[in-house]
C-alpha cells in the first residue's frame, strides 16, 4: 500500500490521468444528460457549452487539489485554467457542430473522441500556465 501511495505522491502524470479520467466521466455524463433533454440543431451547441462550465469547475476543483496540489491564488488560477479550456470549449464546440449536424456523426461519439483528442495539450497547458508557480 506504501509502495501506490508513493507512485501517486510522486507521479503528477498519473494523478492527471486518473482526475482526468474522472473529469471525463463527470462532465460527459452532465453533457449525455443535457444532450438527452435539450439536444438537436442549435440546441448542441448550447448543450456543450454549458456541460463543458460544468466539468471545467469540476476539472479545476479536481486538478488543483489532487493533480497540481497547487497553494497559489484561487481566482487567478481559475481564470487560467478557463483561457486553456475555454479556447479547447470554443474549439471543440466548433468541431462538434460541423461533425453532429452537418456531416450527421452521433453526437454522443463525436464528444468522446473530440475529449480525447485535447488530453495531451491541455496537461501541457496547466502544467505551464494555469498552475504555473
Amino acid at each position: 500500500m506504501n509502495g501506490l501511495v508513493l507512485i501517486w505522491n510522486k507521479n503528477r502524470i498519473l494523478r492527471f490521468v486518473v482526475v482526468g479520467g474522472w473529469n471525463t466521466l463527470v462532465a460527459y455524463g452532465a453533457f449525455a444528460l443535457l444532450y438527452y433533454l435539450f439536444g438537436g440543431g442549435w440546441g448542441d451547441v448550447v448543450v456543450q457549452i454549458v456541460s463543458a462550465f460544468i466539468g471545467i469547475t469540476h476539472a479545476y476543483v479536481m486538478h488543483r487539489f489532487f493533480t497540481y496540489r497547487s497553494n497559489g491564488v484561487w481566482w487567478c488560477e481559475y481564470l487560467r485554467f478557463y483561457v486553456v479550456y475555454g479556447s479547447q470549449t470554443l474549439l471543440q464546440a466548433c468541431m462538434f457542430f460541423v461533425l453532429s449536424t452537418w456531416l450527421g456523426c452521433n453526437g454522443y461519439v463525436t464528444q468522446l473522441i473530440l475529449a480525447g483528442m485535447l488530453t495531451l495539450a491541455t496537461y501541457w497547458a496547466h502544467g505551464r500556465y494555469s498552475f504555473r508557480k
